[in-house]
């Protein structure tokens, strides 16, 4: 927990850089230029979406809804794209607004940050639409051209059923 009585100053600047990096985030997904939100991604990164909310260290040994490397998420956006996803067809219409973006950490020698968030994205897609909320961590290297090193995203009732989550990606 941040100390709030503290003298140190708020580091706005790493701050806004990483809000500038979730936002471009978060309009790439919602205008489904997956071409470029894949870019966004470090060779090495892993993007996790597990079927429990509590945070663990290691999610390589439980089941996650997504735990993909480079090559499944560039794998996941061919197969969205392909138009073979019936889950997709017709595509969903998102809305993603990103909140409560907090600084936890940084490591300086890296140029990397750790920041969470709180994500809600409005699916509309057949007439119907539903809202997903979920608390998301992000991993970033500010400094390079692509910034996220790893993401978290921890949905609010990920222990309960789920419908189609295509639209997370």
């Amino acid at each position: 927990m941040p100390d709030f009585r503290s003298d140190r100053p708020l580091d706005t600047n790493l701050l806004g850089r990483a809000n500038d990096v979730l936002f471009h985030e978060a309009a790439l997904l919602d205008g489904q230029d997956y071409a470029a939100w894949l870019e966004m991604w470090a060779p090495d990164a892993l993007y996790i979406v597990p079927t429990a909310y509590e945070s663990l260290e290691d999610y390589s040994t439980v089941l996650n809804y997504i735990h993909d490397d480079a090559d499944m998420r560039r794998r996941r956006v061919q197969r969205l794209l392909s138009g073979s996803v019936h889950a997709m067809t017709p595509p969903s219409r998102t809305l993603r607004s990103v909140s409560q973006v907090r600084l936890l950490e940084r490591d300086a020698l890296r140029d990397e940050v750790r920041v969470t968030s709180s994500l809600y994205i409005l699916v509309a897609r057949s007439g119907t639409q539903r809202m997903i909320g979920a608390q998301v961590e992000h991993r970033l290297r500010l400094g390079s051209a692509a910034p996220i090193a790893g993401k978290i995203c921890r949905l609010l009732d990920a222990d309960q059923a789920q419908g189609d989550l295509t639209f997370l990606i």
